[in-house]
């Protein structure tokens, strides 16, 4: 079967978007997985790569390494905008001959590390298919919540000399984000996108990355929402993040101390919250979600014989003060029984 056959059999059953799956994931408990210990054999097919250890170390004092390759080594740490052959794992596996595929010409593909990380240089590896299912124009980008993204280096009419190349890109970048993601913006003509690999490499910051804070809980009471939870170790701040309800918008609030009151919500409206732990520019992953209902005001029966702001009219086109009486005067009909 040709390659455009087989994507087009694919597209429904591949390359539906998983919004929410996404969103869910980015609330949920950050599943951290180490990497490969320093000196790994290079990955099959991408030279000059090995892996250094990416463990989480919250908590605990970390120094600068050399520059090594950060890529993750568990799928559970990349996330797709959209269900693609291969998944994440054909994106880290080191093998040009695996690929992910996805019917889509916009798409982006998340990598979440394992504890903050100075990524300054990445790779592409283009895939086994033609040229026309190339990535051509994007942005690389990091973020420190999931949420906000800030992008470190744009490429546009980007061309991968022959099947299985990889192509290097370096940038300047000095924060240790938490998460970075490939926007792919379009592709070099085809329907469909296709990859074999995403490599990050870059350095571990100095300084103690704070332990996630735990025991989160969220409660409302009128209109204030009051979050609390148990100091983290090796913190010095939180931040609140309240998110919307449709998991994609995101308002960051400062906190010094285990509680926060957030004031003046709206009545009738969900709200989530979750806490990210920090030691400066360093910061533990944020916790799981908690969601909460303002509940509507009580209102009553409202009273409709505020004539001032409804003023009466009877059958006559009467108004005014005189309607006004002829309301308050007029007797009431007979009883028909």
């Amino acid at each position: 079967m040709s390659h455009s056959k087989h994507y087009e059999s694919t597209r429904r059953a591949r390359s539906q978007p998983h919004a929410l799956a996404s969103a869910l994931m980015l609330l949920a408990t950050s599943g951290l997985t180490s990497c490969a210990e320093d000196g790994a054999s290079p990955a099959a097919g991408i030279t000059g790569t090995s892996t250094v250890e990416n463990a989480d170390l919250g908590g605990a004092e970390a120094t600068p390494q050399a520059e090594g390759d950060y890529t993750p080594t568990s799928a559970s740490n990349v996330l797709a905008q959209y269900w693609g052959n291969g998944e994440g794992a054909s994106l880290i596996d080191g093998n040009i001959a695996t690929n992910y595929y996805v019917y889509q010409k916009q798409l982006w593909l998340r990598y979440q590390m394992t504890r903050p990380t100075i990524i300054t240089s990445y790779v592409i590896a283009s895939g086994t298919s033609a040229s026309g299912y190339d990535p051509k124009n994007w942005t690389f980008e990091g973020s420190l919540d999931g949420f906000t993204w800030k992008a470190l280096d744009t490429r546009t009419n980007q061309i991968f000399s022959g099947r299985g190349v990889s192509n290097p890109y370096a940038f300047s970048n000095t924060t240790p984000y938490l998460y970075y993601r490939l926007n792919i913006s379009d592709n070099q003509g085809e329907a469909a996108t296709l990859l074999a690999e995403l490599r990050v490499r870059g350095t571990l910051p100095s300084g103690t990355v704070p332990a996630a804070a735990t025991n989160v809980v969220a409660r409302v009471s009128g209109t204030t929402a009051t979050v609390s939870w148990s100091q983290a170790s090796g913190a010095n701040g939180y931040f609140v993040q309240r998110i919307g309800d449709d998991g994609q918008s995101l308002v960051e609030l400062s906190a010094t101390g285990t509680t926060f009151s957030d004031a003046n919500l709206s009545p009738g409206t969900p709200y989530i919250y979750r806490v990210q732990a920090r030691n400066g520019a360093l910061r533990a992953f944020p916790t799981s979600a908690n969601r909460v209902l303002v509940a509507l005001a009580a209102t009553g029966l409202k009273d409709l014989t505020a004539l001032s702001s409804f003023p009466p009219t009877d059958q006559y086109g009467t108004t005014g003060d005189e309607g006004t009486e002829r309301l308050r005067t007029t007797p009431s009909p007979p009883s028909t029984s």
